[in-house]
């Protein structure tokens, strides 16, 4: 048949590749295409129409074409009903749309569907549907909604790892908006359901995941970093015990989360290994793991004592700051914040001071346009004010938003760069650019300085000063501030 022809080709387009790789996709889709209309011209089998809108949804998303992946499913529906378009093969779909972080589209998907068929799927594949649903919701931050699907999720689940899967996401639901006892709670209930000798088998990569989820709250949470490193540990031995195939997208969470978790208790080596590990899983998490790798970079820049002699070392290091924060920016539609603060440590480090003081200026200039938002928006979880959600800013900065306590709290206390440190350099920027006459107060220049001179110092030599170390063998470059017209 024609139709399977044209499958097979777009197949190896894919697989193989063609004369010019980057023309693979645009080929192979254009034969699925004509296969798809194919398929519906001569009202061909529904299980053909299904397996090639499967292998054509994936190929839109990897191009960017979502319009096109969520036209393509339309096309599907309107072509059979609903009740006979396999459960697994829709929320395969949905799947594969999170991989691309479209989660509103996952949600519009999910309700086209469900809202004719709620009848003719078993309550599992219903569970599943509304724990995607749950899924989307805490990813675009409603978690009153996010809970109320999960819930509903469990209400009906009958197969245990259904059950467990829907506990998981709720409790990582809880954990995004930090509520990190009941975050807890639920993650240590789907371990003891999955613990529950009932004769069934044991789900080893749930297990697994199951670790790494109550590792990332107890280090979230704050000073629980030596049980969260345990955790996640646990999930390295079950799966190198059972010998699991995890998907790259949860390797990279959990490297991701182990190297943050090393850099917090200062193994360094540790932290630089894993975050290097967690590169290798999927693009769309390029952009923060090149951001965090920038961050611990200048952590360990500033703390590790190794690097008092070794000038070597730390000029490898600002060199890998400077790589890391410049495939985070290019692979980003938008600069964030932390990859400019990174680049204006690592200039003021390398004693380009005046290249450091406009990056610093930019950050500042961008929290002020962010100040300006009239929605508003959580720093944290990225949470827009809506008509449940009241944002509130810093009382004391009046610059950063906030949605919650629990949120401002975590933001206060955590990193080198913490909303405590950050907080009196924001309210003294605001200070300056709204004051009227700029001869009654200082000057952004100033500003900078004392950034760089109280945040940018290596405390390892500051420690040696204060020993009366001597015989050392360069000067300090970074924490003296020089001037440079």
């Amino acid at each position: 048949m024609a139709s399977m022809v044209y499958q097979a080709i777009a197949t190896a387009h894919l697989e193989i590749g063609s004369p010019s790789r980057k023309m693979a996709p645009e080929k192979a889709i254009h034969y699925l295409e004509r296969s798809l209309g194919l398929l519906e011209k001569i009202n061909d089998t529904q299980e053909s129409i299904q397996s090639c809108v499967l292998l054509l949804v994936p190929v839109h998303l990897q191009e960017g074409r979502y319009n096109e992946a969520v036209g393509t499913v339309k096309r599907l529906t309107s072509s059979m009903p609903h009740e006979i378009i396999y459960p697994d093969l829709i929320l395969r779909i949905a799947h594969k749309f999170f991989e691309t972080c479209q989660f509103e589209r996952v949600i519009g998907i999910l309700t086209m569907i469900l809202g004719t068929v709620n009848r003719s799927w078993g309550k599992d594949h219903q569970a599943l549907a509304y724990t995607h649903f749950g899924k989307a919701y805490t990813q675009l931050a409603d978690y009153e909604k996010a809970e109320s699907f999960l819930r509903k999720a469990l209400s009906i689940a009958e197969d245990r790892n259904t059950k467990v899967c829907a506990m998981r996401r709720l409790g990582m639901m809880y954990k995004v908006s930090c509520d990190h006892d009941k975050a807890l709670a639920a993650l240590q209930q789907a371990l003891d359901v999955l613990s529950d000798e009932s004769g069934m088998e044991t789900s080893w990569s749930q297990l697994a995941v199951i670790h790494v989820r109550i590792g990332q709250v107890l280090s979230d949470g704050g000073k629980r970093d030596l049980e969260a490193l345990q955790k996640i540990n646990c999930a390295l031995d079950v799966i190198k015990e059972h010998d699991i195939e995890i998907g790259a997208y949860l390797r990279a969470v959990m490297y991701h989360g182990l190297g943050l978790v090393h850099a917090r208790l200062g193994n360094w080596d540790y932290a630089i290994e894993d975050l290097n590990l967690a590169l290798g899983g999927p693009t769309t998490l390029h952009p923060a793991l090149c951001s965090s790798i920038g961050k611990v970079l200048l952590d360990q820049y500033c703390s590790d004592e190794r690097l008092l002699y070794n000038a070597q070392e730390r000029e490898k290091i600002l060199k890998e700051v400077g790589i890391s924060t410049t495939e985070s920016i290019m692979s980003r539609k938008t600069i964030l914040l932390d990859d400019i603060v990174n680049y204006a440590q690592q200039k003021y480090f390398l004693g380009e001071i005046k290249e450091a003081n406009e990056l610093l200026m930019m950050y500042f200039g961008e929290e002020m346009d962010k100040k300006q938002d009239k929605e508003g928006f959580c720093r944290s979880c990225q949470r827009k004010a809506e008509k449940d959600t009241e944002i509130k800013k810093c009382t004391n900065c009046k610059v950063v938003d906030y949605c919650s306590e629990a949120h401002l709290t975590r933001a206060w206390r955590r990193g080198r760069l913490s909303h405590k440190v950050m907080c009196p350099f924001l309210r003294r920027w605001r200070r300056v650019a709204n004051a009227e006459n700029s001869i009654e107060t200082e000057s952004f220049e100033n500003i900078c300085k004392d950034f760089f001179e109280t945040v940018c110092v290596r405390k390892y030599e500051v420690e040696a000063l204060d020993n009366g170390t001597e015989n050392r063998t360069e000067e300090v470059v970074a924490g003296n501030y020089v001037e440079q017209n």
